[in-house]
């Protein structure tokens, strides 16, 4: 057996790795005591990516001062004693518990049902106290900083370590993982101190939990909501790989297209900001806008409605649309759907056709949820063939449920906000309500999308520059026919 000697807080430390059968005897005996006691155990995983479809190479259980690193790479009597222990123990802790869970789910055959009721998240606890980054006045969400902070201001930054040794070794953070060397002293040891920071980092959290006074429900509930992601995770998605392929190559086709619209006014590349400002310009446009560096700022939210566009690329009827913006947005949003969905959807699919987004329920500091892998809540909501990609399961269908002004339902309900009430409870539409207390009642469509904009503005509590983008017309007193389009362009069609 190798023991890796280590100091955690001015306290001696140590990491045992299995090296024989015989070995694990004392592993067993260590982690039945721990069960029988009910003692809170730190759990992780290692192994070989980050993907759906990426192997565990090792298990590593730990209490404060003895962590376990169990090879489950070498398999037969290893890959046994991390399944018996995983499965009986009462009262484990993981940062980030998902993932692990996940892992161990797919590969070891311990259900997400089974493991989570018996495990805790230091990550959400860490979220519910403080969200912000530590660039923001903050800890940060990530292990490391949050031992640093509430366990040992000296905690190692192993994974930096980790990273030198990959480097020495000809590898790299993503080929690394997978091909550096099982018994490595240094991979060991980062694996094992996971286990024992986590195990001191809870109950950390949790002290200081209770004396913010925060509200003991939250814990469970986030949890709850947690494995209930966590489970879509596991189901995933079915695609039509052969539809979407088709949509890479039509994408394609309609970037390339807009790409050389664009040259003809001499922007060579759609993704230049100073070529798209400079012939901007040189058409008679105004930009006011300005990025961080103070270049002219050619950001989507600029180019709309240039382009007499909204945010759901509706024409506004504002101005004469201008052909340069309009032919840039078209080209950068074929590119992005092709990379950002289509072809993520095809790069991360399983051996079935499944792609398996990974849901974060605390994505946002705000609370919100946030998918990747591909981004499966960002799919664009104002044409369907993206959304194609992805196809029920024999036997079964899709079907979209839209509820209406929900954000303002919630917000009128939280507010008690009398006049919304009483329009909700008379049937009105309440984006229209708005605009009939904006314009009057006659008013028209794009007025309706105006007043839409205003309230969702108010109740996301966005600030006056953004919604100043979504409403301008971009050329003050130019206000032509509803124009019909831009370039015509090639058309997406279904198939492949």
């Amino acid at each position: 057996m190798r023991v890796h000697p280590y100091r955690l807080a001015g306290e001696p430390v140590e990491i045992k790795v299995p090296e024989r059968a015989d070995d694990l005897r004392e592993f067993r005996t260590w982690w039945t005591a721990h069960a029988a006691a009910g003692t809170l155990l730190g759990f992780d995983t290692e192994t070989t990516g980050l993907a759906w479809t990426d192997r565990i190479r090792l298990v590593q259980l730990g209490d404060t001062h003895t962590a376990w690193v169990i090879p489950v790479e070498l398999g037969g009597p290893f890959r046994a004693a991390a399944i018996e222990a995983l499965a009986a123990l009462p009262n484990l802790v993981a940062h980030n518990l998902a993932f692990d869970a996940l892992k161990v789910d797919t590969e070891l055959g311990i259900r997400l049902e089974d493991l989570y009721p018996r495990a805790q998240d230091s990550r959400i606890a860490a979220h519910l106290l403080d969200s912000r980054h530590d660039y923001e006045g903050g800890v940060g969400l990530s292990l490391k900083p949050l031992s640093a902070w509430y366990v040992d201001p000296a905690a190692p930054d192993t994974q930096n370590d980790l990273t030198k040794v990959f480097n020495g070794l000809g590898l790299t953070k993503e080929n690394g993982w997978a091909r550096i060397d099982l018994s490595h002293h240094v991979y060991e040891l980062y694996a094992g101190l996971d286990a024992l920071l986590v195990a001191r980092l809870l109950p950390k959290l949790l002290d200081r939990y209770r004396a913010e006074g925060l509200r003991s429900a939250l814990l469970p509930y986030e949890h709850q909501l947690a494995l209930v992601c966590a489970k879509l995770q596991r189901t995933g998605m079915l695609i039509d790989p052969e539809y979407t392929k088709g949509l890479v190559g039509r994408l394609a086709d309609e970037k390339k297209f807009f790409s050389d619209v664009a040259a003809r006014f001499g922007v060579d590349s759609v993704n230049s900001p100073d070529q798209v400002a400079g012939a901007l310009l040189g058409m008679g446009e105004r930009l006011t806008e300005k990025t961080d560096s103070g270049a002219l700022s050619v950001a989507k939210e600029v180019l709309l409605p240039l382009a007499d566009l909204d945010q759901d690329w509706e024409r506004l009827g504002m101005r004469e649309p201008n052909p340069l913006a309009d032919a840039v947005l078209r080209a950068k949003r074929a590119g992005k759907w092709s990379t950002s969905y289509a072809e993520a959807m095809l790069n991360n699919r399983d051996h079935f056709d499944r792609i398996h987004p990974k849901i974060n329920p605390l994505g946002a500091q705000t609370g919100r949820a946030s998918h990747s892998d591909p981004a499966m809540a960002q799919l664009p909501s104002h044409g369907w063939e993206v959304r194609r990609c992805v196809v029920a399961e024999p036997g079964h269908v899709y079907f979209s449920v839209d509820q209406q002004a929900v954000e303002l339902r919630v917000l009128a309900a939280l507010s008690g906000e009398s006049r919304m009430i009483r329009a909700i409870a008379s049937g009105k539409d309440l984006h229209g309500f708005a605009a009939e207390m904006m314009y009057g009642e006659d008013f028209d469509k794009g007025q309706r999308t105006l007043a839409k904009i205003a309230g969702l503005g108010t109740a996301d509590q966005g600030g006056g520059a953004p919604r100043a983008h979504q409403t301008r017309p971009a050329v003050p007193g130019k206000r032509g026919p509803r124009p019909r389009g831009g370039p015509a362009g090639p058309r997406l069609k279904p198939g492949g």
